[in-house]
């Protein structure tokens, strides 16, 4: 689940797995079609084993670029 609470904005991805190809796919997404003229993207995140920037380097090329837009609390 993804939210924005002061915009009401709360989309929810459902997928088969909890793999970090699937969290990777979801902030990819945020990154590049939900707020790609963010500067920063903030996530509060619970400690789940795959809630980690590094999956975005197994699974994009432009990881890099999107570890840098999103901020981790």
């Amino acid at each position: 689940m993804v939210c924005a609470p002061l915009a009401g904005w709360r989309p929810v991805k459902v997928t088969d797995r909890l793999t970090r190809q699937d969290f990777a796919e979801l902030l990819k997404d945020l990154a590049d079609d939900d707020f790609p003229n963010q500067q920063q993207i903030v996530l509060v995140m619970d400690n789940r084993n795959t809630h980690k920037l590094s999956v975005l380097y197994d699974r994009h090329e432009p990881a890099a670029r999107i570890a840098r837009q999103i901020a981790v609390y």
